[in-house]
């Protein structure tokens, strides 16, 4: 079954700062040649968990000496990951402790084409919701589609729907498809495990939203239900149309839009409309009670998109839009879709660290301050949260296309990878929000390098923007699948 064409986009603002979606990957290497990486015992059990010996790393001879007081502590104070893909969790136990008392866990990534990265992150989400009691997994995606894709888990066979569905291109892979597999089979038990989305920005043509608009408002005014479906499709429509814009040109065309029709505000009138009118939609769609505080967050979404299209790309501006609406969208999954569960967030390192304005972009003239997300998550939510950056060595990895490049290795001693890459380990997880300050520990409390997609460097206080590192050594582009 061929994706859909409205599948194979490229969103704007996310091409250009790196962060959400892209054109569906290219294939780059064999599937046989993607397991490179992977030691003899791996291939032949992927339920094994790698002792020390099988976990340790090919030595790098041009690997940069590093302050042997900061190496010894973190070869002392590491959690080795044992595996990517067993559903043997062992190793992972000691993060019950780690966790204990977090509702939100928020797991990122330096780049979006690591398969390593999203292998990771599958076996975490699964140890968490087994054993951990965490029953939501919230991409940085399109917060409505993925509440249909949630509502459809129980009856849709075809698991790559689901994933085309919810998730942005950059994330079209077998290590993705595999956790939705695992979502489907989680529906046949007594606790499911719910997919969501936090982001703004379309992940397709779908009329989807003004379909569900039209059945809540319809239990009380018919009248108006049609008006904003027809609102609500007219604005799909223009946002297609207009995203083949040249990009110089796209914020101009809103600009134009909202000062003719004021979009904004009609839409503003149906978040209020579903506030005022909640008892009366109670028994609309009952089949599925979360649907209505996700339509209700759709229209406040759409109030938020428009404020972002009419800013220029890339800026600032825009940034901070997107990423206050995917904060805004992930209180609401908490507060009004899934009151009272524990949910891991899946979205970028750049949009999961709690201070982005304060990190420094060596090669970037002039320097983007953006507040992300994670800055008003950990501002409202500090206590119950926990989040977790990745990083990487060597190796290679895609690019939002798929492209494969060389990771490139670190320039300075004082930096991230330099200091990780001795403990020698292929994966592994260090605490920062735990670790006491201290001569071993003071790499963590002052400015060091980190490489974001494993090219250029980001300096920042890493205890500041994370709570735990999950390092791997080396890199492989993931395996992109399009099941055609």
């Amino acid at each position: 079954m061929p994706i859909p064409l409205s599948a194979r986009r490229v969103l704007p603002l996310a091409a250009l700062l790196g962060a959400a979606c892209a054109d569906l990957p290219t294939p780059v290497r064999p599937p046989d040649d993607l397991a490179r990486n992977a030691s003899p015992a791996e291939l032949l059990d992927a339920q094994r968990l790698l002792t020390d010996d099988e976990l340790l790393t090919p030595e790098d001879p041009a690997a940069l000496p590093v302050n042997p007081v900061w190496s010894r502590w973190v070869r002392e104070n590491h959690l080795p990951i044992r595996s990517l893909t067993s559903t043997r969790f062992d190793d992972l136990q000691p993060l019950k402790t780690l966790l204990a008392g977090k509702r939100v866990v928020q797991l990122g990534e330096s780049g979006h084409g690591v398969r390593e990265f999203n292998q990771s992150k599958v076996r975490l989400i699964r140890f968490l919701h087994e054993e951990m009691g965490y029953d939501v997994v919230a991409f940085e995606s399109e917060m409505f589609e993925c509440g249909m894709v949630d509502r459809s888990a129980a009856t849709i066979d075809y698991t790559p729907f689901l994933m085309w569905r919810c998730v942005y291109g950059v994330w079209y892979t077998q290590e993705v498809l595999d956790l939705f597999e695992y979502v489907r089979s989680t529906w046949k038990t007594a606790r499911p495990l719910h997919v969501a989305g936090v982001d703004l920005q379309p992940n397709g043509y779908s009329y989807n939203p003004s379909n569900v608009y039209h059945d809540f408002i319809s239990a009380v005014d018919t009248a108006y239900a049609r008006r904003v479906r027809t609102m609500e499709r007219s604005f799909v429509d223009r946002y297609w149309r207009a995203y083949r814009l040249p990009y110089d040109q796209q914020a101009a065309y809103w600009r134009d839009v909202e000062a003719r029709e004021g979009l904004r505000a009609q839409y503003d009138s149906v978040v209020r409309f579903f506030d005022a009118h909640e008892a009366e939609m109670a028994g609309v769609h009952a089949d599925y009670p979360p649907l209505r505080a996700l339509a209700r967050q759709h229209a406040y979404s759409r109030t938020r998109l428009i404020d972002m299209l009419r800013h220029e790309v890339p800026s600032d501006a825009a940034t901070e839009v997107r990423d206050e609406t995917m904060a805004d969208n992930l209180d609401a999954l908490l507060d009004r879709v899934y009151p009272g569960e524990k949910v891991v967030v899946w979205a970028a390192n750049y949009h999961i660290r709690h201070d982005n304005p304060s990190v420094f972009i060596p090669s970037l003239d002039p320097p983007l301050r953006e507040r992300t997300m994670g800055s008003w998550v950990s501002a409202r939510r500090r206590p119950e949260l926990y989040t977790v950056g990745l990083y990487l060595y060597r190796g290679e990895a895609a690019d939002n296309s798929g492209r494969t490049y060389d990771v490139l290795p670190p320039r300075a001693p004082a930096s991230l990878e330099a200091l990780f890459y001795t403990v020698r380990k292929k994966h592994f997880l260090v605490d920062l929000r735990g670790a006491a300050r201290s001569p071993g520990t003071e790499w963590m409390f002052h400015p060091i390098a980190a490489k974001a997609w494993g090219t250029y460097d980001e300096v920042m206080v890493l205890r500041d923007q994370y709570d735990g590192i999950l390092f791997v050594d080396t890199a492989s582009p993931p395996d992109y699948d399009y099941f055609d």
